[in-house]
């Protein structure tokens, strides 16, 4: 029977894995080098104890919510308005070989864009729907602190906050 994303994460304690992608980007580099060489493959424990710098995970419940900030366009008066932009920067991990990496963002403009969703706001009909499974009972990989279900009840009750009387849930 093939295993599913589902039925592999059962086996791994509900836990998807969050290692960062400099850190796979490393561990790839590092692989290749020792098949190269004819040695074995080097495990995971061994990649994170000789990487250059600290193994740290890009989804926690800080990062998801609250480190995420990106330079975008003036404010417009359009509901939806695309905007893109482009940025390099040498990966830490591969700093030896100064590898350079290319970043492109997408900016979704809108007049409902920070304090504009006071003066443009409609009406809203929301339908929220809260996965409440056994995995949510779990916190996020590496981090201490809040199960994902406490997470997602503080998000709910945050989003709640911003609701006006007129608003529907």
């Amino acid at each position: 029977m093939a295993r599913t994303k589902q039925t592999a994460r059962k086996s791994t304690g509900g836990k998807a894995p969050r290692k960062s992608a400099v850190f796979h980007t490393y561990a790839a580099r590092k692989q290749a080098e020792a098949k190269q060489q004819g040695k074995a493959e080097i495990t995971e424990a061994e990649l994170e104890a000789t990487a250059p710098v600290e193994v740290t995970y890009d989804v926690s419940y800080e990062s998801s919510f609250y480190a995420h900030h990106f330079t975008a366009q003036p404010t417009t008066m359009d509901l939806f308005l695309p905007s893109f932009g482009v940025a390099t920067t040498i990966n830490p991990l591969e700093n030896e070989n100064k590898n350079i990496e290319h970043w492109l963002s997408v900016n979704f403009n809108s007049c409902l864009d920070g304090p504009g969703i006071r003066t443009h706001h409609t009406r809203l009909h929301l339908v929220i729907t809260l996965d409440i499974s056994g995995s949510m009972s779990d916190k996020f990989e590496g981090e201490p602190g809040k199960t994902k279900l406490q997470v997602a009840q503080q998000s709910l009750l945050t989003l709640l906050k911003q609701l006006t009387p007129d608003d529907a849930l």
